[in-house]
């Protein structure tokens, strides 16, 4: 890719993709995925909160509240530990 197409940090990433990463960040905590998260449930609330922009129907927010349910029902708000599979099924 072209130095001009790649983003230096996070910080330059649009509103839009931070969103994403928090989406893929939750989906990855409960899963133990082979692609771990380094985030807990307060940094991917913290990014998608802070992304939301335009939300003319509301799921953006539906996202960070259900984040926060999700937190209030692990008994461990912070990031899983798991042992991670070969096979990632």
């Amino acid at each position: 890719m072209e130095g001009s197409a790649v983003k230096e940090n996070s910080e330059d990433a649009s509103g839009d993709f931070k969103f994403a990463a928090a989406v893929a960040s939750f989906a990855a905590l409960p899963r133990c995925s082979i692609y771990p998260t380094r985030y807990s449930s307060d940094d991917i609330a913290g990014l998608a909160r802070g992304s939301i922009g335009r939300d003319p129907g509301g799921d953006r927010q539906a996202f960070v509240t259900l984040v926060g349910e999700a937190k209030s029902l692990s008994k461990t708000p912070q990031i899983l530990k798991c042992e991670h599979r070969s096979d990632p099924r």
